[in-house]
C-alpha cells in the first residue's frame, strides 16, 4: 500500500470543514494540475459528488464553520466536485515532518516527484491520523 499526504486544505475553503465531516476511507479523485504555479507536478485531491458521501446533518452541525468561509451546507452538497487540497510535494517540509508521524502500518510514503516518475493513480482513499490526512493510492 502506497500513501501520500494531503496538504493545502486551508487554502481551498471549505475543504477543512468538509474533511471534518467525511468518513474514514472516503474515495477521492487525484487530478494532475500541471498549470499549478507552485508545483508543475501538482496533483489536486477532489471529492467527487459530495452529496453521495456527505450527509446534510453532518454539514448542518458544521454550518457555522461553513458560513465563516462563505458556504452553506446546501452549496456544498450542490457541487459536482469539491477540491480538498493537493498531494504533498516530495521536497516540501510538510511531507518531511509528517513522515515521522505516519502510522507504521502504512507502506511507502510518496510525494509528487515519485508519482510523476511512475504510474500516477487516478483515485485514493482518505485516512485520518492525528493532525494528518493520508491518501492511500489506489491502483
Amino acid at each position: 500500500m502506497t500513501i501520500a499526504l494531503l496538504t493545502g486544505s486551508r487554502f481551498v475553503p471549505p475543504a477543512l470543514v468538509v474533511l471534518g465531516c467525511l468518513p474514514e476511507g472516503t474515495r477521492v479523485e487525484l487530478v494532475p494540475e500541471p498549470e499549478n504555479p507552485y508545483d508543475r507536478e501538482a496533483i489536486k485531491v477532489v471529492l467527487e459528488h459530495p452529496h453521495l458521501v456527505l450527509s446534510h446533518e453532518a454539514l448542518a452541525r458544521s454550518a457555522e464553520a461553513l458560513a465563516s468561509c462563505g458556504w452553506s451546507p446546501e452549496e456544498v452538497l450542490a457541487q459536482s466536485a469539491l477540491p480538498l487540497g493537493h498531494i504533498a510535494a516530495s521536497s516540501g517540509k510538510p511531507l518531511e515532518k509528517a513522515r515521522s508521524a505516519a502510522p507504521r502500518a502504512f507502506g511507502p510514503i510518496v510525494g509528487t516527484e515519485e508519482l510523476a516518475s511512475g504510474l500516477r493513480p487516478d483515485h485514493g482513499r482518505l485516512h485520518f491520523s492525528g493532525e494528518n490526512i493520508w491518501i492511500t493510492l489506489l491502483p
